[in-house]
């Protein structure tokens, strides 16, 4: 099985308030030893591109780097963890990013930045088809996300993704069932994130149960989300726009998902993330507005 995944880990340098990602080069080619690399990588977790020629032509990587090095990324801070793969970012106007084959991983959402104001913004993970995709909508400016995936064989156990839940502000909190060896992570954002209160959150309550739910005044304010077993966790990890970057989890032998976004993300340069950097997981984003926030757990 193909993927088009590529492993990039993130600067800590990508604070910077109100910037704009730049995406990856639409249509990149693997020769057959990427695409087997890639495949080794979703079947058993052993993660992606070992040898970076074998991207086709040197052009092609060099044009690759360069991206890397105009996103704050030096081609020396590139390291691979052997869990999870990053995917590409999806954009407003670009068509959905294939992720991978539902048999295989578990995908959910690591990022999203953008304008949310006009109600009907949205970045979701979802199933089609028989695969994960990364995608969405907006009638605004500057939406985007990304995501991460897990194979289903993941630390020498065996997971089972459950049914996706969903949430909307019209409704009480949606129970995903019991915390114990499980996380549920945010696969799904949407709505008017306008006024510095507007929410989507899954967390564990007081009675030992996932919930998901979220609070705003605002239109369309929604959130879904899966969860997984797991025979280790680590969570809830907070960040805000008035805090550094947060090393959450080191980054070998564990994954990390969004599991709250909070804020106004009305101008277009909001954005919260969860990204590996040399060996650390960390937790940040940028804002020019008020109230962004994210939370996070790693399995």
């Amino acid at each position: 099985m193909s993927s088009k995944f590529e492993t990039t880990d993130r600067s800590t340098a990508d604070t910077t308030a109100n910037r704009t990602r730049t995406p990856w080069r639409r249509g990149s080619r693997l020769t057959a030893t990427a695409t087997a690399a890639l495949a080794c990588a979703l079947a058993a977790g052993c993660l992606a591109i070992d040898d970076p020629e074998a991207l086709q032509g040197s052009d092609e990587r060099a044009d690759i780097d360069s991206e890397l090095l105009d996103d704050g990324i030096a081609a020396s801070e590139i390291s691979v963890n052997y869990h999870v793969s990053a995917s590409p970012w999806w954009y407003q106007g670009n068509a959905p990013v294939i992720l991978g084959s539902i048999n295989d991983v578990f995908c959910f959402l690591t990022d999203v930045q953008g304008r949310f104001e006009g109600g009907g913004e949205v970045v979701k993970v979802y199933q089609e088809g028989g695969w994960w995709k990364l995608g969405g909508q907006s009638y605004q400016e500057g939406v985007g996300g990304r995501a991460a995936c897990i194979p289903l064989n993941y630390k020498g156990q065996t997971l089972t993704v459950s049914k996706e839940y969903s949430w909307d502000q019209s409704s009480l909190a949606t129970y995903m069932g019991s915390a114990a060896n499980r996380v549920c992570l945010l696969t799904h954002v949407s709505g008017e994130f306008d006024g510095g209160a507007e929410r989507v959150e899954a967390f564990i309550d007081g009675s030992g149960s996932w919930q998901l739910t979220g609070s705003g005044a605002r239109p369309g304010i929604a959130a879904k989300a899966h969860c997984v077993n797991t025979s280790s966790r680590s969570g809830p990890h907070h960040w805000d726009q008035n805090l550094a970057p947060q090393p959450i989890s080191l980054a070998n032998g564990w994954t990390c998902g969004l599991t709250r976004m909070r804020g106004g993300f009305e101008g277009g340069g909001e954005r919260v993330s969860v990204h590996v950097s040399g060996t650390w997981w960390y937790l940040d984003g940028s804002s020019l507005q008020s109230g962004v926030a994210a939370t996070a757990y790693c399995l």
